[in-house]
């Protein structure tokens, strides 16, 4: 059994673990994608893309930039970017990763340019007609213009992908017109492929008491050997991304632990073994909430890589509405005294009801002054 009052925060990060779409991932940090970058280098598992017919209406041209793969694993990979003319050197380029299937399906084209281009249409026809610019959708792809043939060779990480499935890196250089201005090339790579996954016999009893901004949940698996993982989300995520249906959830799951494990900076393997748990769970909360605010939690069996080995369990409910305790302070001393050339501030709260948590600030009383600094019990 695990000890009682285990606890974790999960207003950060969360948001559906990242925004995880399965269909494309962006390289320009589009907000609607979301895809997190990270510099990284390895040398390992590397594959090239050297370009080929890149050109316009069937003209082959030599690309003006080369894109390599390096320490591919089932749900990332590192791309590395070089400009290899002084032309590509000069402009800002744009970098986009798709599922190949899906850009073959919806973006196709002779030449990596004609692909290119109709990257760029693409999304010109999703966004300039919810308000976005010409000027939006530029800087989105080459954020900011940070994506510079100047900056190259540039290692991106990138995460959130499918285990055992192929994509396809679009780059080409562009100017603020959305123009193609330096010739681009359609890189692919896999990711690796997940050994077979072993489904397991376990159902789970299990409890959900909600609080203002909290909700404290028990767990109680039929069979105790099983690891099993759960989390929050809000009813409006569970709803939008998973239509209220937890198999939907199941299915997109792998790439859901996949971003929250690089949101808490870990490997997928390293999340699951601090996260999964085992054996009864007595008492855990997570804390964070909204008050008045629709959540679910769901609880399943998971192995290593983050893959469901049982059906999903989804228990919703309410957080409470949050009201003012009527606890008041007894006393309070307030000293102020340097140390090691520190003005420090000690205070000593004596509250009427020990068992209500006590927060406090102090304020600087000049826009000059030191800045604050808060406390809590």
């Amino acid at each position: 059994m695990r000890s009682r009052n285990e606890e974790i925060c999960i207003n950060k990060p969360n948001n559906f673990l990242i925004r995880m779409k399965i269909k494309m991932f962006m390289l320009a940090a589009l907000a609607a994608f979301a895809t997190l970058f990270a510099g990284c280098s390895d040398d390992e598992n590397k594959t090239n893309g050297d370009g080929g017919n890149n050109g316009t209406g069937g003209d082959p041209v030599e690309s003006e930039y080369k894109v390599t793969f390096s320490d591919t694993s089932y749900y990332s990979s590192v791309a590395t970017f070089e400009a290899i003319t002084e032309n590509a050197k000069s402009q800002s380029f744009m970098a986009v990763v798709f599922e190949t299937a899906f850009l073959e399906q919806q973006i196709p084209g002779i030449t990596d340019n004609d692909i290119a281009k109709g990257v760029i249409n693409y999304y010109k026809a999703e966004y300039m007609s919810q308000g976005a610019t010409v000027a939006d959708i530029y800087n989105v792809l080459t954020q900011q213009g940070r994506l510079h043939g100047s900056v190259t060779p540039l290692e991106l990480d990138v995460p959130g992908l499918a285990a055992g499935t192929s994509y396809s890196v679009v780059v080409a250089g562009v100017n603020e017109n959305l123009e193609i201005v330096a010739n681009g090339i359609v890189a692919e790579f896999t990711t690796k492929t997940l050994p077979g996954l072993e489904e397991e016999n376990c159902t789970f009893e299990w409890t959900v008491e909600p609080k203002s901004t909290s909700v404290t949940m028990s767990f109680t698996p039929s069979d105790k050997k099983v690891p099993y993982f759960f989390y929050a989300l809000t009813a409006e995520e569970y709803s939008s991304e998973c239509q209220n249906d937890p198999a939907i959830l199941k299915e997109l799951l792998p790439s859901f632990i996949a971003n929250l494990a690089k949101a808490y900076q870990m490997s997928v393997s390293e999340f699951m073994k601090k996260q999964r748990m085992t054996g009864d769970l007595e008492e855990f909360t997570f804390t964070g909430l909204l008050p008045k605010t629709g959540y679910v939690v769901f609880v399943c069996g998971m192995d290593e890589y983050g893959r469901p080995t049982t059906d999903v369990s989804v228990k919703d409910f309410e957080t409470l509405e949050y009201v003012a305790s009527d606890a008041t302070v007894e006393s309070v001393d307030v000293r102020l005294y340097v140390r090691r050339l520190r003005p420090l501030i000690r205070l000593r709260i004596s509250p009427m009801i020990t068992e209500v948590p006590i927060s406090c600030d102090t304020y600087p009383s000049s826009p000059k002054s030191v800045p604050r600094f808060g406390i809590c019990w």
